[in-house]
């Protein structure tokens, strides 16, 4: 037969009661010294494994697009995407960061000045959906503003962003993945009122050298996966769209700013790298390519 404390603490039976409160008294003690400790390690614990579980998908990832888990604007994941940064051996190949002072307007170098940068997602929420496909959206308004003189700061151009695509869902259906054509028609157009635009067909690298050496801005669709950008959760963008802005004679390289990293300022491609990664990928949402096209849309400031 099993007896509790309390059974002996009622009659008495066979043991000293003076002990018991003592044991009893010591033990709450021990509790009052014990639960604090708990308390202690247990939140401890549960904030160290958040943190390691939150650090898995960090960032201003400069991942762009997750097609295979996209959400809704309405619905948009919890998840933030984490931009991966990898050594590339290739050194070759590898864009190339630069800043204003490394690029100087020599006969070797062409290069429009003053042109506003701006990551497709300014605040790093690339958990938005209009903002993971928002390179057109950027890329129009990198244009727009170097058109108009003007700069932006990052909170008011993300608000930006999202209202271009907003503006393309309700009117167009879709903000995902516009064409050049489509791009300058319902961006550049439609929704900024601007028309001294013109569309390039069947472009060559030898076209946009002259474009840019005209004054030219361009914007060119690529499959973002052959640029290597290092920058880029690989295995990067399938389709992707980018601000080409200088050419390096001498380097043989394209300077562009890149809206699919927040170090995409002045980005370096070599011209073989960026030409064989044009193509101009159809409207919408993963639609099959029917043909390789290489297309630029050329902007021009009055």
């Amino acid at each position: 037969m099993h007896f509790s404390f309390d059974f002996f603490k009622e009659t008495g039976y066979g043991i000293d009661m003076n002990e018991i409160i003592k044991v009893e008294r010591r033990g709450e003690k021990l509790k009052r010294k014990i639960y604090p400790f708990l308390i202690f390690f247990v939140s401890f614990g549960g904030l160290f494994l958040y943190g390691k579980l939150a650090n898995i998908y960090v960032l201003e990832k400069d991942f762009l697009y997750q097609p295979e888990n996209k959400a809704s604007e309405e619905k948009v994941s919890e998840q933030n995407i984490r931009e991966t940064e990898l050594k590339n051996t290739n050194a070759s190949d590898e864009p190339k960061e630069t800043t204003e002072n490394d690029i100087d307007f020599s006969k070797n170098k062409q290069k429009i000045a003053d042109v506003f940068f701006v990551p497709q997602a300014p605040l790093g929420e690339w958990y938005d959906p209009r903002q993971q496909d928002g390179c057109e959206e950027a890329s129009s308004l990198m244009a727009m503003k170097w058109i108009k003189g003007e700069g932006m700061d990052f909170s008011s151009a993300r608000n930006e962003i999202v209202k271009i695509g907003n503006f393309q869902k309700e009117k167009y259906g879709t903000y995902v993945d516009t064409s050049a054509e489509d791009t300058a028609e319902r961006i550049i157009s439609d929704y900024f009122g601007f028309q001294d635009f013109r569309i390039g067909t069947n472009v060559t690298k030898n076209d946009l050298v002259r474009e840019i050496a005209s004054g030219n801005l361009l914007l060119i669709p690529t499959n973002g996966q052959k640029l290597k950008n290092p920058h880029y959760s690989p295995p990067g963008p399938e389709r992707h769209m980018l601000v080409v802005f200088g050419y390096d004679e001498e380097k043989k390289e394209f300077i562009v700013n890149d809206p699919g990293t927040k170090r995409g300022k002045g980005y370096r491609y070599k011209e073989e790298v960026l030409y064989d990664a044009m193509v101009d990928y159809p409207t919408g949402d993963r639609v099959p390519l029917e043909k390789i096209e290489k297309s630029m849309i050329i902007i021009s400031k009055k």
